[in-house]
This record gives C-alpha cells, structure tokens and sequence, in this order.
C-alpha cells in the first residue's frame, strides 16, 4: 500500500514555464561569443543545477581555461533581457493540475534552483504568486540538484513528510534529487536527454502535467 500524496512540489524551468528553450539559446549566445559550441547535450548536462554547478560541467566540457565568468556574467543578462521582452508561456496542463490539486486539498510548493527574482517574476506574469503554500530557491540552500536539500526544505516548509510528497520534474538531476531525499516523482521530459538510469528512480514518465491528476487520485483511493 502506497503512502496517501499530501501535498507536490514543482520544479519551475521546463515543468511549469517553457524557460528551458530560452536557457539553451542564452547559453548558447554567451559560450559562442567565447569561440565554443553549446549543444543540447551540454545542456541537458546542467539543467536543474545551480550557476555554480553549471560552472563546473562547462569547463569539464569546454576545458580548465574557459572563461566560464565572463560567459555566466553575460547569460544572466542575456535571460533577464528575453524575459521583460517575451512571454513565456505556461506548461500544458499547468493551470488545470493546480485547480485540481486544490479541490482536493493537498499542499503545493515550488522548489527551483532559479534565483528568487526569476522566480518571482515568472510567477506574477502568470498570476501564480499567491497559489503556493511554499517558494523556496537554489539561494536557501547550499547544494544543488541531485542533492534532495531544496526538496526536503520544502518539504519542512510544508510541514509533510518525503514520504507524502509528490515531486515534478523534468530533468535528470532533479529526479535523482527527489530520490536521494526518499520522495516519488514523476518525470515530464521538455529538452533533457534522459540518462538511461532516471526512469527507475521516479514513479512514472509522463507526456505533460495534465497527466498527473489521475495517477495522484491512483494512490490516494479516489
């Protein structure tokens, strides 16, 4: 017998927003100033991370004397810039998982390793910001994905246990984080190619959010 689900955690970039489209182009802008090619590969490899974790694989990949600084002192603007100039839309299903997420009573958090700015102002432009129990960012904490501490601070914010919290996730690192915290998660892919060991580590692999629902109302008997 499965532990009810009491509450979901969100991962924001590429699960709740269409950002990583917009990360991969920013990225690729900066590290192609540099004289250097950024693919999706590359990108998979740091979606989820902290700056400072895609710091690392960028000069394991690029070499130890890239000018890493320089290309992160120009993509951050380069994001900010496209995000007070387009609009990023919502993930299919996003808004629809929430109102039923709420008709049923369970908790909601976000946990992204976006900087709170990011955050905030993604979830204003989509009228989201008073729709979370919780908001915690990579600031509040000092390891990133696939370390669990983002989710299990969460977790404590929301008075639940790992073990009745749901993750959503659409890349490698943040599925490994939900288990080395002893959460389920479910996988929604968006650009992220998928490292063959991920899908035994989550519950379920899904198309988008709007499949979420009926796997929820699976476990708690509904």
């Amino acid at each position: 017998m499965m532990e009810r689900i009491t509450a979901v955690i969100f991962d924001m970039d590429g699960l709740m927003f269409d950002t990583e489209q917009l990360y991969e182009r920013t990225w690729g802008q900066a590290v192609a100033e540099q004289g250097k090619v950024f693919t999706r590969e590359i990108h998979s490899q740091i979606m989820g991370r902290s700056k400072a974790d895609s710091a690392q694989v960028l000069l394991k990949v690029y070499g130890p004397d890239f000018p890493i600084q320089k290309v992160i002192d120009r993509q951050t603007p380069l994001f900010f810039e496209a995000l007070e100039t387009e609009t990023i839309p919502a993930k299919k299903g996003l808004f629809s998982l929430l109102d039923a997420l709420e008709l049923r009573g369970l908790k909601k958090a976000v946990a992204s390793s976006s900087q709170p700015k990011k955050i905030d102002f993604l979830l204003k432009q989509h009228g989201l910001e008073h729709r979370f129990d919780c908001v915690v960012s990579g600031h509040q904490v000092h390891a990133s994905k696939p370390n669990p501490e983002i989710f299990l601070l969460a977790a404590s914010q929301l008075g639940e246990s790992p073990k009745n919290i749901l993750v959503l996730e659409d890349s490698n690192a943040g599925i490994r984080a939900a288990h080395n915290g002893g959460f389920r998660s479910i996988l929604i892919p968006d650009l992220c190619t998928l490292e063959p060991d991920v899908l035994q580590l989550c519950l379920r692999k899904v198309d988008s959010l709007d499949d979420v629902i009926s796997i929820i109302d699976a476990i708690n008997g509904h």
